[in-house]
C-alpha cells in the first residue's frame, strides 16, 4: 500500500479533490497557511501527475475526512535506512493511547530521504495537548535515540500541521516548526 502527496494552491487542490473523492480511491485534502496538500492512499495508481510517493510502513486506524493532522518529517541518508527502520518498527507506540489521537501513517520515501510520521488527531486542540504532554517528548525523544543510534548525519527533523477538510475559512493550522 502506497501514500502519494500532491500540494499546491487552496483552489486547485480543492478541485481536484472534488472531481476525484469518490472514484473508489481513499483521498485526503489537507491545508494550512501556505497552501493546501492532497493525499491519496491506494494500491493502485495515483490520480496525481507529479505525486511524492511513499510506501507505508505502518498504518493504525482509518484515515479521517475532517480534523488535525501532523507530519514529522524524518530525513534519512540510504546508507542508514535499513538501521532506522529497524529502530522504527521496534520503538515503543507511546502515541496510540493519547487523547483526540485518530490514525497514524508511518511512511518510507521512495524517490527521497525523508521519512514520514502523519498522525491525525480529532482537531488542533488534541493535537497541542499530546505536542504537551510527557507521551510526546518520550515519542521524539525516541526518535533522538533512533538517530543516536544509528549515527545519522542528517538535516533536522521537522514537522508541519494542517487542518483535514474542505472548510478552510477556519482558523489555518500552522506551517513548518521544528521539532524540540
Amino acid at each position: 500500500m502506497f501514500i502519494f502527496l500532491t500540494s499546491g494552491t487552496h483552489d486547485y487542490m480543492e478541485r481536484i479533490f472534488n472531481k476525484n473523492h469518490n472514484h473508489g480511491t481513499k483521498l485526503v485534502y489537507m491545508y494550512n497557511m501556505d497552501h493546501a496538500l492532497l493525499l491519496q492512499e491506494s494500491a493502485k495508481k495515483t490520480i496525481f501527475q507529479l505525486p511524492r510517493k511513499y510506501e507505508i510502513l505502518e498504518s493504525e486506524h482509518h484515515l479521517p475526512n475532517e480534523g488535525f493532522a501532523a507530519l514529522h518529517y524524518i530525513p534519512v541518508n540510504d546508507d542508514n535506512r535499513e538501521r532506522f527502520e529497524y529502530r522504527l518498527k521496534n520503538r515503543g507506540k507511546i502515541i496510540h493511547g493519547a487523547d483526540g489521537f485518530v490514525a497514524i501513517r508511518v511512511l518510507r520515501p521512495i524517490k527521497n530521504d525523508s521519512y514520514i510520521i502523519l498522525t491525525c488527531w480529532k482537531n488542533e486542540e488534541t493535537f497541542k495537548d499530546y505536542k504537551a504532554s510527557n507521551r510526546f517528548a518520550l515519542e521524539f525523544g525516541e526518535l533522538e535515540k533512533l538517530k543516536e543510534m544509528v549515527k545519522i548525519d542528517i538535516r533536522a527533523p521537522y514537522f508541519t500541521t494542517y487542518k483535514i477538510g474542505i472548510d478552510k475559512d477556519e482558523d489555518e493550522g500552522n506551517q513548518k516548526n521544528d521539532i524540540p
